[in-house]
């Protein structure tokens, strides 16, 4: 899954647990600058915890981009 189209956007995030969160997309770090250089990594600034959330690639059944 590539997470750079998201970079910037208003997204809704659907981790594998079920669990849903929306936010604005702060960054965008592409797997080969991540720590294990397996998954691209995005964070947000999300409504439901506040502050800047962040997610892996492998952490998420679905994301869309919202208005």
């Amino acid at each position: 899954m590539n997470l750079r189209p998201y970079f910037e956007k208003n997204v809704r995030i659907v981790y594998k647990d079920g669990e849903v969160i929306t936010g604005f997309v702060k960054t965008y770090t592409p797997a080969i600058d991540t720590e294990e250089e397996l998954y691209d990594e995005i964070a947000l600034i999300g409504t439901k915890y506040g502050g800047l959330n962040e997610v892996g690639e492998e952490e998420i059944e679905s994301i869309e981009i919202i208005e």
